[in-house]
């Protein structure tokens, strides 16, 4: 059982390879609070063989702290995604199931924690949507909790439910040049949030040459740096750039 198992991931990575893609993108995030916030972020995605990708991503954000500065935080996100054709006309963005391998690390040590995160989900993409589900575990490290001890200053989140379910209005094989599109999901590039406190984003994307698109995107989702105050929340506008190489 275990040979023939093999035999059919053989045969899904290599009879029927999708074309990899290696690309850059970056990106401006942009909202309010009590005070101006801001976040700029990076992403490389690299082909390490014909069906599996692996990115590397980080973040940098900003928020006015109501006392006359800023407060800034960061954050690093790592991903394999390894892709299963299903027939011979699959692509990386139609017909195909995708493995994902997450890890996020975000350091708020300007209030004395540091996250750490990993999830494992499997998604499927058809010409106009997009789904996806799994679960992540989480730690909080370094806690200050007054009056507490030691053993306080560490919070694990052993399960959480990861989910994204997106729609766009156009094929992008029949109609590349442009694309609007709706997604609700319990995560972003950097934040993972509880699957009672979902983001809701308006999206779109335009090809202005061969190998660079425009994207922007509307988001109503968890406030605050890196989404902490979760019970509140607020309109947050996207714009960036994704490259080919």
């Amino acid at each position: 059982m275990k040979k023939f198992s093999l035999w059919i991931f053989a045969f899904c990575l290599f009879v029927f390879p999708l074309r990899a893609q290696e690309y850059v993108k970056t990106w401006l995030d942009m909202g309010t609070k009590q005070g101006f916030y801001a976040s700029y972020s990076a992403l490389y995605n690299y082909p390490l063989a014909v069906n599996y990708d692996l990115s590397a991503a980080f973040s940098f954000q900003w928020e006015d702290n109501q006392a006359g500065s800023y407060d800034a935080t960061h954050a690093i996100a790592v991903q394999g995604l390894a892709y299963f054709p299903l027939n011979e006309s699959s692509t990386r963005h139609f017909n195909s199931l995708a493995l994902h391998q997450k890890f996020l690390f975000r350091d708020l040590s300007v209030w004395g924690i540091y996250e750490y995160n990993a999830a494992l989900s499997l998604s499927y993409r058809r010409a106009r949507w997009y789904g996806e589900i799994g679960c992540m575990h989480r730690i909080l490290q370094d806690i200050h909790w007054t009056g507490h001890d030691a053993s306080a200053r560490y919070l694990n989140e052993p399960f959480g439910l990861v989910y994204k379910l997106a729609f766009q209005c156009r094929d992008p094989r029949t109609s590349p040049a442009w694309n609007l599109g709706f997604a609700l999901s319990d995560y972003d590039d950097f934040l993972w949030e509880r699957i009672y406190t979902p983001n809701v984003s308006l999206y779109g994307e335009w090809k202005f040459s061969e190998r660079s698109r425009l994207i922007s995107k509307l988001m109503y989702m968890p406030s605050g740096v890196f989404n902490l105050a979760s019970s509140v929340y607020e309109c947050y506008i996207r714009m960036g750039v994704v490259c080919e190489i």
